[in-house]
């Protein structure tokens, strides 16, 4: 990563000197050279954002269940450089890579909204989904088979009850 910044910033101080270059020279390469810097100023945002990612701490999944309301958090998970790792801690690299990218996910929803609540297999997977209106959301993509079922399991048990208290479950990300 410090190689990634060493040569960006490297770059664009070349990029900086030959603008300089330019504009005290007569103007010839001006265009280029600002064109080299807008465009090495948008791989800089990049790169930075990515060690941004790299380094930030996940945050796991949560799931609340109120009285009256079922509290979703899909938390966060970190930028993994290696697929070995992944795919140790949280399953398939591939779906890992897409999913660190997607938005994180927060919900809250009445008792009486909250739709129907499926367990499907298909091929070799398993999907925990509750629904909210015409919205699947799966709950816990990088829990295991039986972890699943008893969350399924308690939150069949919740939905049933006529007056619960408060349950908290978090589940974590491969700690």
């Amino acid at each position: 990563m410090a190689i990634c910044l060493g040569v960006w910033l490297l770059v664009f101080l070349v990029g900086v000197l030959a603008l300089l270059g330019g504009l005290t020279g007569g103007g010839s390469g001006v265009g280029v050279a600002l064109l080299l810097l807008v465009v090495w100023s948008i791989a800089g945002a990049l790169l930075f954002y990515f060690v941004a990612r790299r380094f930030r701490l996940a945050e796991p999944e949560t799931l609340v269940l109120a009285r009256r309301k079922l509290l979703y958090d899909s938390g966060s998970l970190p930028m993994c450089h290696s697929a070995a790792k992944q795919a140790f801690y949280y399953g398939n690299p591939n779906e890992v890579f897409f999913r660190s990218w997607g938005k994180r996910v927060r919900i809250e929803i009445e008792k009486g909204e909250l739709g129907v609540m499926s367990l499907e297999r298909d091929n070799m997977q398993q999907h925990l989904t509750i629904q909210r209106g015409d919205q699947r959301i799966e709950i816990g993509p990088f829990l295991r088979w039986a972890e699943r079922e008893w969350l399924a399991e308690q939150i069949q048990a919740w939905q049933s009850e006529v007056s619960p208290g408060v349950s908290r479950i978090q589940f974590g990300q491969g700690d």
